[in-house]
């Protein structure tokens, strides 16, 4: 399977679909991108690309999704909204 499939699996899995997807490739045509995106991914980056912009997305991406946490676990909400994420992803 490739990238896209893997992130169409992941994301109709209840159990990883919260999970950020960053495809890197090689494929660089619009089209390629689309279809990535489409399938879920929170970025689509094309070969050669900058580390240091990739390490500051994911840096994003860790601080966002912790004060999203921090924000559900301080407010009073469903457990329907508590059970999304998985035992392993409260530890981390």
């Amino acid at each position: 399977m490739d990238g896209v499939e893997m992130c169409q699996v992941i994301r109709k899995n209840k159990k990883t679909s919260h999970i950020p997807i960053l495809i890197l490739t090689a494929k660089t045509d619009e089209y390629s991108q689309n279809i990535g995106l489409n399938a879920g991914a929170w970025d689509y980056i094309s070969k050669p690309f900058d580390t240091i912009a990739l390490l500051q997305k994911i840096s994003n991406i860790i601080v966002t999704r912790h004060a999203y946490r921090k924000q559900l676990l301080e407010q009073n909400i469903t457990l329907e909204a508590k059970v999304h994420y998985t035992p392993y992803d409260q530890c981390f």
